[in-house]
């Protein structure tokens, strides 16, 4: 059976993933927001004459890619079967200026083969779009891998023989909002034992997820909710209605974090390790074991049903992403 890994682009029986015992209970914050709150987060959204909206579409096949912005996770997979995908860049741009693209191609296989000029294809477009009919979409900025000359005299591509390849891009963005972000968060590179500190912080989102605690979402994703609401303009209640919607469905699933059978039993928890954005101002915990290769977030095993009504196993991915920020000493969802 072919792996599936699906990301909610909402911001998921709970088991100790570091096995910590004698650790204190892990201390959730005060509760400020509820569910209503969450519904009528389009009230704080601002509007502005122009509403710019830049995305980024790309296809590609035969590798594995991943798609940062502003060194802050936007896109990944390891299916090399490929395609074609369109992703939004706002949730990612904090204010206007230069913008900051990486895209990542890897071979994710274990036996370390090289990517190949004959079997990789990769092909990407920044485009700026606007809710006024009078302004056309522009194309800001297109990119293919360069061919060059190997040592046989052979036309390649740039990443051939390779097993990675990152290219940075750069693009002008001019959106009316500014955003706090991550901006003013502490270095978390520098926090005492902060590996641990996501790693608990993790474990007690995996007990609230479990147990369908929306209270404690509402409270807890709050601040990121609004901050991806102002940069996609969402100022009607149907949007933020729709993705209070959205999580909710996701709190609700019945979930598994490990599995004793099947294609997924190899998932463990202990291969969650530290990664570090937002140039070290935010962290999350990525998979490094080999079914779940390289998916970030909260990582849960759910039933769905085929097309024959059939149930079976999916791998799903919720994004938590981590800061501290100023003035505070505790870690909040960010993205």
């Amino acid at each position: 059976m072919k792996i599936r890994f699906k990301q909610l682009i909402v911001g998921y029986l709970f088991i100790n993933m570091c096995g910590c015992s004698g650790a204190p209970p892990f201390k959730d914050a005060p509760i400020k927001y509820t569910p209503t709150m969450m519904n009528e987060i389009y009230k704080q959204v601002k509007t502005y004459p122009e509403h710019p909206y830049y995305s980024l579409s790309f296809s590609y096949s035969g590798c594995a890619i991943e798609i940062w912005i502003n060194d802050m996770v936007q896109f990944g997979t390891i299916d090399v079967t490929g395609g074609f995908s369109n992703i939004p860049l706002n949730i990612g741009i904090l204010n206007s200026g230069i913008q900051k693209l990486m895209i990542r191609i890897y071979s994710p296989y274990e036996d370390k083969r090289s990517l190949k000029s004959d079997s990789v294809t990769l092909e990407v477009k920044v485009e700026m779009n606007n809710e006024r009919e009078d302004l056309a979409t522009s194309t800001l900025y297109t990119f293919k891998p360069k061919k060059i000359i190997d040592i046989n005299g052979k036309e390649v591509y740039d990443f051939d023989g390779k097993n990675m390849m990152e290219y940075n891009l750069e693009f002008n963005a001019k959106v009316p909002y500014n955003l706090i972000g991550w901006t003013k968060s502490k270095d978390l590179r520098k926090v005492p034992d902060i590996e641990q500190k996501v790693k608990d912080f993790y474990s007690n989102f995996r007990e609230k997820f479990a147990s369908h605690d929306s209270i404690y979402f509402a409270n807890a994703m709050y601040k990121k909710e609004v901050e991806i609401a102002q940069s996609l303009y969402l100022s009607g209640f149907s949007e933020t209605a729709k993705r209070w919607n959205d999580l909710l469905e996701a709190i609700n699933d019945e979930k598994l974090y490990e599995n004793s059978m099947g294609i997924f039993k190899d998932i463990k928890l202990k291969d969650q390790k530290l990664e570090f954005y937002g140039d070290g101002r935010v962290a999350g915990l990525i998979y490094k074991g080999k079914v779940a290769k390289n998916a970030r977030g909260v990582g849960y095993i759910s039933k769905v049903k085929n097309e024959d009504g059939k149930e079976y196993d999916d791998f799903f991915t919720f994004p938590l992403y981590l800061h501290i920020p100023e003035g505070s000493t505790e870690l909040e969802i960010i993205r």
